[in-house]
């Protein structure tokens, strides 16, 4: 069969060292693609885009723009208060 990978005998339940790496870079790749992805509609957001213009654009609920978009201003908002400090 043409473009398929061969099978290796191996225990169901045991990963490769080189499995568990590719897995791991490819599950980094795609949490910084997540990231990247999300940052790019809470700013269009941000410029002024409606809740409705991004969602038909995006294919995501009105729902999770409002959240996205709440918790970023939120962020924002945790950041500009400096760090945390305690007193004793």
């Amino acid at each position: 069969m043409t473009g398929t990978l061969p099978r290796v005998a191996r225990p169901r339940g045991t990963l490769t060292d080189e499995q568990l790496r590719r897995l791991t870079k490819a599950g980094k790749k795609r949490d910084d693609a997540t990231a990247a992805y999300r940052a790019e509609v809470v700013a269009v957001l941000l410029e002024g885009g409606s809740f409705n213009e991004v969602r038909d654009a995006t294919g995501l609920s009105k729902d999770t723009l409002q959240r996205w978009k709440r918790e970023e201003i939120a962020n924002r908002d945790d950041d500009s208060h400096g760090p945390v400090t305690t007193t004793s």
